[in-house]
């Protein structure tokens, strides 16, 4: 594997390192200079000292290496500490670990050969004994670790350039989602990330107008989340053109086919550096209303009538419903239309959650379709009306779209093929006679209008289901029923008149 996995904040950190393994496949280099650089001081030492003149210079070669090697080691910065705040090389344990000293002992046998070699070109009083064989061949063994620690550096090149990549990186993405990432199944959505700031890249509490930006060495850590806590530092927001060089102006979320929680990966990648974290976001299901299953593409055709104040029964333009659906965000969003004569006289947007509709995408949001509560009408208010369950073709609960200007607004809804709306009444009438009215009908199933109890000067609207995708169904009138029960009721008061005289 070319590659080193490291998790911070929360996230995975993939990160490629194939220059620093080919280093480290090659790292034999550093100790084989270190020890040719050893044997190449015995060898000058041992030869120098027995040379009659001045033998103590021997010692020189192993004091100006050792100088040497020691001011190359203090010269040395380390590429962790030339890392910026937010370079993962900074805050990798295990990266900076392996790269931390790369480099340091081939310089270091470099200068101590080479200041080695300048000592025995200085050595005035061998050169002038005459012994420049034994000097060469002592030049020449310096030579040797020169050319490994040069190799072993030369090795390190393209780590070293491949950190200076990863440095150019910094800072790294913080990701972050809102908490509430939801979607219909089977549908995708872009989301807009949050403030997107840097990882492990802090600014300090203000002093004086001043915060200070600074890295840190654990982030994550329960330290580091103390101080979080406490708000002794904050995180620190990327710069626009760092969200755009990494892509995070959106996030696509793909939903499974299945409703409930599932794990989002967010994952960004520029260079050798992969950034993933991982979300949890809900698929919601789509299904419908059962009580009120709409299909998409599917015609139901209402007739409409009317009776305006207790006249005869007038037809009106048939009402034709249809629906159409849009992907909106990663949900689908119905839309009912209404339309009389080819023209709209109502629509409603709703959104499948769960078996309900919903005005918008949340599960918070305001049912568009839902049941009355039903409740039966006071016997001594109205003696003479029938229960709901005695209502001429009481076809099932009292149901309807949420907005009072829906067509649809009060309905009896079918409780078999095809279910939804089949009848629907609305009263306009006068004062407060009209609003009793329409207040009764929504409480009892529409038995108050049927009953006998409509205010004489109340115009009443009703829609039929007379067909589903152009196949014919028969859906009696109330509207008759209720004349004929009005009139029922006249003969009965005749009757007992009658008999009290």
């Amino acid at each position: 594997m070319n590659e080193l996995e490291a998790s911070i904040e929360g996230h995975t950190l993939t990160i490629d390192i194939a220059p620093v393994l080919a280093w480290e496949s090659r790292a034999w280099l550093e100790p084989a200079a270190v020890l040719a650089l050893v044997v190449a001081l015995v060898i000058v030492a041992a030869t120098r000292a027995r040379e009659p003149k001045a033998p103590a210079l021997a010692v020189v070669p192993w004091i100006a290496a050792t100088l040497c090697a020691a001011v190359a080691w203090l010269a040395y910065d380390s590429p962790v500490e030339l890392a910026p705040a937010g370079s993962v090389v900074r805050f990798v344990p295990e990266l900076s670990a392996r790269v931390d000293t790369l480099g340091l002992l081939p310089r270091m046998a470099f200068a101590g050969a080479l200041g080695a070699a300048v000592s025995v070109l200085i050595d005035g009083p061998s050169w002038a004994a005459r012994h420049h064989t034994a000097q060469l061949a002592r030049l020449f063994a310096l030579l040797v670790p020169i050319g490994l620690a040069a190799g072993a550096d030369e090795a390190a090149t393209d780590a070293h350039r491949h950190l200076a990549t990863l440095d150019a990186i910094a800072p790294l993405p913080h990701l972050a989602l809102p908490d509430d990432v939801t979607l219909h199944v089977g549908q995708s959505r872009e989301i807009e990330p949050m403030e997107v700031t840097q990882m492990a890249t802090r600014a300090g509490r203000v002093v004086l107008f001043f915060r200070p930006h600074f890295g840190v060495d654990d982030p994550g850590s329960a330290a580091d989340d103390a101080r979080f806590a406490a708000e002794d530092q904050v995180r620190v927001l990327m710069d626009e053109d760092e969200v755009h060089a990494w892509g995070l102006e959106h996030v696509r979320v793909d939903a499974p086919h299945e409703p409930g929680p599932f794990d989002v990966e967010v994952a960004v990648a520029r260079g050798p550096i992969r950034v993933a974290r991982t979300f949890v976001a809900h698929a919601i299901s789509d299904a419908p209303d059962p009580r009120f299953p709409l299909v998409v593409g599917s015609t139901r055709r209402y007739a409409r009538s009317v009776r305006v104040r207790g006249g005869p029964v007038q037809p009106l333009p048939p009402l034709e419903l249809t629906v159409s659906e849009d992907i909106e965000a990663g949900f689908r969003i119905l839309t009912v239309h209404a339309r009389a004569a080819d023209e709209l006289v109502w629509h409603e947007r709703l959104v499948p959650w769960e078996g309900r509709y919903r005005s918008a995408p949340s599960a918070d949001a305001p049912l568009v379709f839902d049941l009355a509560a039903p409740s039966a009408p006071d016997a001594a208010d109205a003696p003479d009306a029938p229960d709901a369950a005695d209502a001429p073709d009481a076809l099932g609960p009292t149901c309807g779209f949420t907005s009072a200007s829906s067509p649809l607004a009060r309905c009896e809804c079918a409780t078999t093929e095809p279910l939804g709306p089949r009848r629907c009444t609305s009263v306009d009438g006068h004062a407060g006679e009209a609003l009793l009215s329409v207040g009764l009908a929504a409480l009892t199933l529409g038995a108050t209008l049927f009953a006998g109890l409509t205010p004489p000067d109340a115009t009443i609207a009703e829609l039929r289901l007379e067909s589903v995708d152009e196949v014919p169904l028969d859906t009696p009138s109330a509207l008759l029923d209720t004349r004929s029960a009005r009139q029922t009721g006249r003969s009965r008061d005749r009757v007992r008149a009658t008999q009290h005289l």
